[in-house]
């Protein structure tokens, strides 16, 4: 094969044409004139007289998935990296945090509810529903207007902090650990062909196919533990956000940008609120 003129979408196609077992076992049974058949089966038999080619087309088109494969993986990765980063980082979030924690204790005073010390996920979009004695009054109605008395509404511009947030959300952490292994098992399949390569090499042509394949396995070996050193560090980062509220660090990341982008726009809607409750003159 033509190295030269490898393109993924014909790798692809002609893989779905490739002759099964069951077909490649009835090719080797017949013993008539091959002038006879048609064109599906001389193009099965011409295949079929390729040693390994199912396994060298799964290198070339491993070969070419790669970059674009790796470089897709990276982005999302530090996506969810950034993202943890900037929520376990924002300080005005978590004076926003310790005021909604106040004042939804002072609201939930003498009940079982008061006195809370933290927050869980489920619990901070709960307390954010928290309404006063007036049915009307939410709890981030409360801090928005203690913030806007005191002069300190900009606390509640944090959502400005957690650009990478809502993008996060949609990148699961499942699907980031499916995609790192499928590229630890198109590395098997290299290594599986470079070993056959080696085995049945003759001193000739099958040895500049040997060092290709094994220039490829060094290069793909080196971007994918890349990769695998940037998973752990995601890993650790996403252990230390659903440490920050308290959960599980088995705890999806994407299920915590998810509550943090709810209660970002809770925080905003209160504000904005706020702002329209006042005078004009003294609007925020």
């Amino acid at each position: 094969m033509d190295e030269s003129n490898l393109d993924l979408e014909k790798l692809q196609n002609l893989q779905l044409l490739l002759p099964t077992q069951a077909e490649v076992k009835n090719l080797k049974a017949y013993t008539g004139p091959r002038d006879s058949l048609g064109q599906c089966e001389k193009f099965f038999f011409a295949m079929s007289a390729v040693s390994r080619l199912q396994s060298r087309i799964h290198v070339f088109i491993f070969r070419l998935q790669l970059p674009e494969t790796s470089e897709s993986l990276t982005r999302r990765m530090n996506v969810v990296r950034t993202a943890c980063e900037q929520v376990t980082g924002c300080e005005k979030l978590v004076v926003v945090l310790q005021k909604v924690l106040a004042v939804g204790n002072v609201m939930n005073e003498g009940t079982y509810k008061g006195a809370a010390s933290g927050f869980t996920l489920d619990s901070l979009i709960k307390i954010t529903m928290t309404k006063g004695k007036d049915k009307k009054t939410t709890v981030l109605d409360a801090v928005a207007r203690l913030l806007g008395e005191q002069g300190k509404s900009d606390l509640f511009d944090f959502p400005r902090e957690l650009s990478r947030v809502e993008e996060a959300a949609r990148i699961p952490k499942a699907q980031l650990l499916t995609d790192l292994s499928f590229l630890d098992s198109g590395l098997t399949r290299v290594k599986a062909e470079r070993d056959a390569l080696a085995a049945e090499g003759d001193g000739t042509g099958q040895d500049a196919s040997l060092q290709k394949v094994e220039k490829f396995l060094d290069d793909a070996s080196g971007v994918i533990a890349e990769l695998r050193s940037t998973m752990a560090g995601v890993e650790e980062q996403c252990k230390q956000l659903a440490d920050y509220f308290g959960e599980p660090a088995t705890t999806p990341s994407e299920k915590v940008f998810d509550v943090m982008l709810e209660f970002t726009r809770k925080c905003m809607a209160a504000k904005d609120k706020y702002r329209r409750s006042r005078p004009k003159s003294e609007a925020l």
